[in-house]
């Protein structure tokens, strides 16, 4: 399977983001589980980092081809919910230290925080401090599903996004529009089904 098609395009605000190599230190990917956001995050990562910098991932530079194998060493993801004690005061105090030096590869760092409202106020006062005054090489992206659970002094210091769940009729167009182009057999009255079990997702 082709793994760029698993990454989601980016919108039209992020793209020109990329394309025009602005790096706005700080996000906030908030919505429902599965909307996502995580996904996003990657995407947008590897797009900043594409060595083309045409506002999307090109999918064949050396930089792209190791965001999408979840090599590159410039982009750290951690998930507060399958890993919790990454999101521990010691933890973001190691995060910190690393987080102040410059990127090994391309021409910044990121660090992607799934499910960020499990940070515990500690390590949250710890972040706020690195979000306060960011290096210049560095990019936070927060993703959560719980955004009133996030400081909003955290908030605050970021440029927020907010996603949506896809209505069925809308993932049924799409998934039909799919299989026609891969010349893969799929009736409306499977579109419809496979529509409804994503759940927006």
């Amino acid at each position: 399977m082709d793994q760029r098609k698993a990454l989601p395009h980016l919108p039209p605000v992020l793209r020109a983001m990329a394309e025009e190599g602005r790096l706005v230190h700080s996000l906030c990917l908030e919505g429902e589980p599965g909307s996502g956001r995580t996904d996003l995050a990657t995407a947008l990562a590897g797009a900043i980092l594409c060595q083309r910098q045409q506002g999307e991932m090109c999918g064949e530079c050396l930089h792209c081809r190791k965001v999408l194998a979840g090599v590159h060493s410039d982009i750290t993801l951690v998930n507060g919910r399958e890993d919790p004690d990454r999101f521990k005061v010691e933890a973001l105090r190691q995060l910190r230290a690393e987080a102040h030096r410059g990127p090994s590869e391309g021409r910044a760092k990121v660090y992607i925080l799934a499910e960020a409202q499990h940070l515990l106020p500690p390590a949250q006062n710890l972040l706020l401090k690195i979000l306060e005054e960011p290096p210049e090489h560095l990019m936070f992206i927060l993703a959560t599903t719980e955004i009133h659970k996030v400081p909003a002094t955290i908030k605050s210091r970021c440029q927020q996004f907010a996603f949506k769940r896809i209505l069925p009729m809308q993932i049924a167009q799409r998934l039909e529009y799919v299989a026609g182009q891969e010349n893969i057999p799929l009736t409306g009255e499977g579109a419809a089904l496979l529509a409804r079990l994503a759940d927006g997702g």
